[in-house]
Order: C-alpha cells, then sequence, then structure tokens
C-alpha cells in the first residue's frame, strides 16, 4: 500500500455482461499529480472515472482512497463523493447561476461551507492553478504574457464592477422612494375610504334614529285616533240615552198634564224645542272639532309620509358635501404626489439611460476579453495537442486537496 498516495486503483474490471470494458486497470495519483486518461470513444474513460467515483460498481478489482478501500458496501458513498468530484461530458452546468456558483454550489450544498468561504476558497484555488500553469514551462511565453494582461484585465474589471455595484444601489435608492411616494398614495385612498365609510355609517345611523322616532310618532297618532273615536262613541252613546230619557219624560209629563192649556203647551213645547235644537247644536258643534282634529291627524300622516323623501334628500346633500371636500383635498395632495412622482420618473429614467450605456460599454469590454480569453485558450490547446502527439508527458501541478 501506497500510504502517500491519494488515489489508488488496483486490478479494477467492469462487464457489462459479456463485453468487457475495463481489464485489470492499475495506477496510483499523488498530491500535485495531473493524470490524462487517453482513448478512442467507447473505449471505457467514462466508466473508469464512473467506477471511481461509484456511479457503477466494479465487476472486480479495488479503489483505495487514503488508505481505505471505498468499494465496500459498507462505504458512504454520498460522503465519499463529497471529496471527490467528477465532471461530466455534459458539464448540467445551472443556467440561472454565473459560473462562480455553479463551482461553489457543492461547497455550500454538500460540505456545509458558507457562500462567503467557498467562493473565497474557490476563487483561491482557480489562481493558484493559473499561476501554477504559467510557470510550467511546457506554455509558451506568448500565452504566458496573455495570461498577465487577462488577470490585469480582470482586476480593473474587478474594480469597475464594484463601481457599477454602487450605481446599482442608488438605483435601488430611487427605487425605494419611488415605492414609498405610491405607498403614500395608496394610503391617502385608504383615508378617503376610511373617511366615505364613516360618513356613510353615520348618516345610516341618523336614518335609523329618524326612523325609529317616526314609528314612535306614528304609534303615538293611532293611540291618539284610537282615544278619539272611543270618546266620540261614548259621547254618542250618552247623549242617544239622555235624548231617550227625555222622550220618556216628555210623554210621562204630556200625559200627567193633558188638561194644560194649548197656550202653555206649546210654548213648554217650543221650549223644550229650543233646548233640544240647543243640544244638536252642541253635538254638531263637538263633531266639527273631531273633524278638524282628524284633518289634522290626516295633514300629519302625510308630512310623516314624505318625511323618507326629504331624508333621502338630506343624506344625498350631505354625501355630495362630503365628497365634494374630499375630492378637494383628495385633489390637492394627488397634483402634489403626481409631481413628485413625475420629477422621481424623470430622475430615474436619466439614471437608468446612464445606467445602460455604462453596461454597453462594460458588455463591449466583456467582449473584447472574451476573445483574448479564447485565443489564448486555443494557443494553449494547440501547444498542449503537440505535445502529446509528439509522445511526450504533461504534467501539471495542481493545489493540495482543499
Amino acid at each position: 500500500m501506497n500510504r502517500d498516495a491519494i488515489l489508488e486503483v488496483k486490478h479494477l474490471s467492469k462487464s457489462f455482461g459479456a463485453n468487457a470494458v475495463l481489464k485489470d486497470i492499475d495506477f496510483v495519483v499523488h498530491p500535485g499529480d495531473v493524470t490524462s486518461i487517453i482513448g478512442s470513444s467507447g473505449s471505457g474513460k467514462s466508466t473508469l472515472l464512473r467506477c471511481i467515483n461509484l456511479l457503477e460498481t466494479p465487476t472486480s478489482g479495488d479503489v483505495v482512497f487514503h488508505g481505505d478501500s471505498v468499494v465496500d458496501k459498507k462505504v458512504n458513498a454520498a460522503a465519499y463523493r463529497a471529496k471527490v468530484g467528477m465532471v461530466f461530458q455534459s458539464f448540467n452546468l445551472f443556467n440561472n447561476m454565473s459560473v462562480l456558483e455553479n463551482c461553489i454550489i457543492g461547497q455550500t450544498k454538500v460540505l456545509k461551507r458558507n457562500k462567503e468561504e467557498a467562493k473565497e476558497k474557490e476563487l483561491k484555488a482557480s489562481l493558484e492553478n493559473a499561476e501554477v500553469a504559467a510557470k510550467n514551462p511546457v506554455f509558451a511565453e506568448p500565452i504566458v504574457k496573455q495570461y498577465e494582461d487577462l488577470k490585469l484585465a480582470t482586476q480593473k474589471k474587478s474594480e469597475e464592477l464594484k463601481e457599477l455595484y454602487g450605481i446599482e444601489t442608488e438605483m435601488g435608492d430611487l427605487a425605494v422612494a419611488i415605492n414609498t411616494h405610491r405607498s403614500k398614495m395608496a394610503s391617502m385612498d385608504e383615508e378617503y375610504q376610511q373617511k366615505k365609510t364613516e360618513l356613510d355609517s353615520e348618516l345610516d345611523k341618523k336614518q335609523a334614529e329618524v326612523k325609529e322616532q317616526i314609528a314612535e310618532l306614528d304609534k303615538s297618532v293611532r293611540k291618539a285616533k284610537s282615544a278619539a273615536d272611543e270618546e266620540i262613541a261614548e259621547y254618542n252613546a250618552e247623549l242617544h240615552k239622555k235624548r231617550e230619557r227625555e222622550a220618556d219624560e216628555y210623554e210621562y209629563k204630556k200625559k200627567l198634564n193633558h188638561r194644560i192649556d194649548d197656550d202653555e203647551w206649546a210654548a213648554e213645547k217650543a221650549q223644550r224645542e229650543t233646548e233640544i235644537q240647543a243640544q244638536e247644536n252642541a253635538i254638531k258643534a263637538r263633531e266639527d272639532v273631531i273633524s278638524e282634529k282628524e284633518d289634522e291627524i290626516q295633514a300629519m300622516k302625510e308630512q310623516i309620509d314624505a318625511f323618507p323623501d326629504k331624508l333621502a334628500e338630506a343624506k344625498e346633500e350631505a354625501a355630495r358635501e362630503a365628497k365634494a371636500k374630499a375630492d378637494k383635498s383628495f385633489a390637492f395632495e394627488k397634483r402634489s404626489l403626481e409631481a413628485d412622482k413625475k420629477h422621481a420618473e424623470e430622475m430615474a429614467d436619466a439614471k437608468i439611460a446612464n445606467l445602460e450605456a455604462q453596461v454597453a460599454a462594460l458588455r463591449e469590454d466583456n467582449a473584447k476579453l472574451s476573445e483574448k480569453l479564447d485565443d489564448a485558450y486555443k494557443k494553449m490547446n494547440d501547444v498542449a495537442t503537440a505535445t502529446v502527439q509528439a509522445g511526450a508527458t504533461v504534467k501539471v501541478v495542481s493545489s493540495n486537496d482543499k
């Protein structure tokens, strides 16, 4: 067992049915080694890597990581993969993330590192790898110079991005001011609706009170009319009885005094008729008084019937006055807020136009840097390809395991 080795592959074989893809593979990886697996398509390169990463179970042989075998079924494959990664032929990157975010997601989700720590480690490792690669004699001097130029350009671009971040922060402040303005408008509208609701509630309350008073008044009128009807009925009954008694008394006296001469009888009869006529006149006057009271009651009922219409008119008038006052206050506030909003929007448009111009310039610079970077990578690939075709061994020293 090689205790200095990071990874050992011993007599590894993998078959799919009768097709033997890997046969007795052996190799060792030490700290700082970069090992290339070269072969034609379908020769088993990806299968070997999948076996090392336990995505495939080897048919035979062993994989040893830091002195411990990992092909045992008792090994926690997820914990092992947290230390040994594999990049697939199709990268399967997350489209909604940047390159750096795709690089650090494994550290944050699997190794449970915080985002800033993972970003710092990833950037540090990338720079160390680039520094080591630049010092390797396999790369031509122009490629190394291009790397140095790219490094300086990247630093400059980082400073420009920091300045752009400050501009974005200012845009955020403007957005907050605009949202505050909108919130104030909504608050004023809510206050107007609340005042309107209070006025409607007060009007409903007054209408209920008036209806209650109308009901009490109608009840009093019915009670007074009933009492008057009872009084008239009692008076008529008493008058009828009195007339009957007087008629009986008259007949009795007539029979008793049949000897009185005709003159005396005529005088007495006239007196009696005068008294009866006076009584009938008194009854007629009383009936006229009762008729006047009935007319007053009828007029009062007509006023009561007309009261709801007058109440509705009063309610509409009160609502129009309240709405006019509220509209006048709201219109003044609205004009002021609209002027503020227009000014804020003009300022925001100017800022946005300036930012768009700066972003366009930055995009143009990024395009130029990308072209330089692609050219450098192409030259590096050409040099490495030429070296491999010449039969040389390419060995790039990487950073230690993080």
